[in-house]
């Protein structure tokens, strides 16, 4: 069993990067108990396939754009961006109160993005 089981409606943040790459893709809120384990397996081979097609000179092979998988999500109905705002309060010692929306994924257009990977990745109907 999957140590990355998330109930219905959990506020789930997805995170990439290290040190100064570290971000977020987004807040996003579970539709149903999501095995993300699970769906990371169901994912990956269409990801790799789509990946080799458009890079077939890729330095790195068998590497895989992990954003895309946001967006995989989306298009199964998994998870739908969460409408969230973060404040932050300042730095070193001031306080600089601003705002910055965070629900900057639209769900139509990673829906779409997902929809063209799986097409890539549907092989061709031989004639």
């Amino acid at each position: 069993m999957s140590d990355y089981i998330y109930p219905a409606g959990t506020l789930l943040v997805l995170e990439t990067g290290e040190y100064s790459d570290f971000g977020t893709e987004g807040i996003y809120v579970t539709l149903c108990d999501l095995d993300l384990q699970a769906e990371i397996e169901a994912w990956a081979p269409i990801a790799l396939e789509v990946h080799t097609k458009r890079y077939l000179n890729n330095e790195w092979p068998g590497m895989i754009d992990h954003t895309s998988f946001t967006g995989w999500l989306c298009a199964e109905q998994k998870v739908a961006a969460a409408k969230c705002s973060s404040c932050h309060l300042g730095s070193y010692g001031r306080i600089e109160v601003g705002r910055v929306d965070l629900s900057l994924h639209d769900l139509d257009d990673q829906a779409e993005d997902a929809a063209r990977d799986r097409r890539l990745a549907t092989p061709e109907p031989s004639e």
